[in-house]
């Protein structure tokens, strides 16, 4: 029988905190921050579900599963909850002339400020998460500042990231900051085999993972045509000296993919000192190097630079970077 799914795993700390608050206590914000991959969305959703619960009384935390609100949550965090939001990745500021709430393109920092200001459909809490914060622009984060600092009677705000230094201080400040993860050996192992992966399989991953099932799933190359899975080929060609095309930079995919390509580049260059004995093995100080030209081109990418030239911009910076032989440095 496969394991039930726990939507906290990995995030001892937070579930601890809010499991000692009602749901009077509850603050108006809340930044869930830590590696990628350890699961900081899934969390903020059960909170969510929790929040909006009407079985589980004045708790805070814990989810009865079994209440009109509850059942609009579906598996694994999915929702039709109408008094909860949700938006994944960058935030535009939006047009001042909209009088109503996006229902197609990009959901705006303007558009969450009209919706929010609304009723709640069930006459009680609304919650908004902001899954993988960003804003595109910083006109689109300070328009939300007032609302972080007092948003409606009633809004619970949820944020995850794992760059939090990305976000303004003036915001950041608003929030009451949480850690979540990295998962330990344990969790990431339960983790992979509840997705069916042998146990051999899942074990042979887990210390170049460091805790983050993202690059687990990366690791073991579940979908060679997942996105993931495209840019970890483009990133061993490019390093091996060959020019692969760059078919995974889209506007849609930059950030994402930006952030996976630092993480194989973080993960070959502690490689060795990890004790794994890589094909190719990187140089610490070009390594080095190389983030930072990455760090400029995650900088360009938030401006008009089309994606493939913010892509040729990674790829000289990592090109030939791999070293043959793997020796420990």
């Amino acid at each position: 029988m496969a394991e039930s799914y726990d939507p906290t795993i990995g995030a001892d700390a937070a579930r601890a905190f809010f499991s000692r608050s009602r749901k009077e206590e509850i603050a108006h914000g809340y930044l869930l921050v830590g590696p990628s991959g350890t699961g900081k969305k899934s969390f903020a959703r059960y909170l969510a579900q929790s929040l909006l619960c009407e079985g589980n009384g004045d708790n805070a935390f814990g989810a009865c599963g079994a209440c009109r609100s509850c059942t609009l949550f579906g598996h694994e965090g999915q929702s039709a909850h109408p008094d909860f939001i949700e938006h994944l990745g960058a935030l535009k500021i939006g047009d001042t002339a909209s009088v109503g709430f996006a229902t197609t393109g990009d959901t705006t920092s303007r558009d969450l400020i009209r919706q929010l200001a609304m009723q709640s459909y069930s006459g009680g809490r609304r919650v908004l998460l902001l899954a993988d914060v960003e804003f595109a622009s910083p006109a689109a984060a300070n328009a939300l500042l007032k609302f972080f600092e007092e948003p409606p009677v009633g809004v619970t705000l949820l944020l995850t990231s794992s760059t939090p230094a990305a976000i303004l201080g003036t915001i950041r400040s608003r929030l009451t900051q949480l850690r979540v993860g990295p998962l330990s050996r344990d969790e990431m192992l339960r983790l992979l085999v509840r997705r069916g992966f042998a146990t051999d399989a899942a074990e042979h991953v887990l210390a170049r993972a460091r805790g983050s099932l993202t690059r687990a799933l990366e690791l073991l190359d579940i979908d060679a045509e997942a996105p993931h899975a495209v840019i970890a080929r483009w990133f061993d060609e490019a390093i091996a000296g060959i020019t692969p095309a760059a078919s995974w930079a889209t506007r849609e995919s930059l950030d994402e993919g930006l952030l996976a390509i630092k993480a194989r580049l973080k993960d070959a260059i502690a490689a060795p000192y990890l004790g794994e004995r890589p094909e190719r093995r990187i140089d610490l100080a070009r390594g080095l190097r190389a983030f930072e030209k990455i760090d400029d081109a995650q900088r360009l990418a938030r401006t008009n630079v089309s994606p493939t030239m913010v892509a040729d911009l990674v790829r000289m910076a990592i090109t030939g970077l791999a070293l043959d032989g793997a020796e420990k440095p």
